[in-house]
């Protein structure tokens, strides 16, 4: 089952992409912006690793020992920056692919949209808990 829409002469199917997709310049750049958000991604989970109170255990209770209680604010206004900059290129990158990709075989990216749904309920929760 062939989707091409242009077909030659002899009424065969024609490739008009003049270049493949792994040597388009454009798709190289999505695949790097792709791979810049999700290490966005990864640095807002470390960061909200050292954002959050510490969990006091009973012996630390017992003995006095501190801990930090409370949400450190300069790691958390650190996360909405990764999280709002990783949730810009995740949207750009969908853009770029949408424009890129305009035939039924191209895929557009399942991560894009699961990497959109991580930014927005991350957004969702860090407002809802720090307003």
């Amino acid at each position: 089952m062939n989707q091409l829409k242009y077909k030659d002469k002899s009424g065969q199917p024609v490739n008009r992409r003049s270049t493949p997709r792994e040597n388009d310049s454009l798709y190289k750049i999505v695949m790097v912006v792709n791979v810049l958000a999700w290490g966005l991604l990864v640095a807002a989970f470390v960061v909200f690793h050292f954002a959050r109170p510490d969990f006091i255990a009973g012996v630390q209770r017992f003995w006095n020992i501190p801990g930090q209680t409370d949400w450190s604010r300069e790691h958390v206004g650190t996360l909405f920056f990764l999280v709002k900059a990783c949730l810009i290129l995740t949207l750009s990158t969908m853009l770029l692919r949408i424009r890129r990709n305009r035939r039924q075989g191209d895929n557009y990216g399942i991560n894009l949209y699961v990497l959109t749904v991580v930014g927005l309920l991350t957004l969702l929760v860090m407002t809802l808990s720090f307003t």
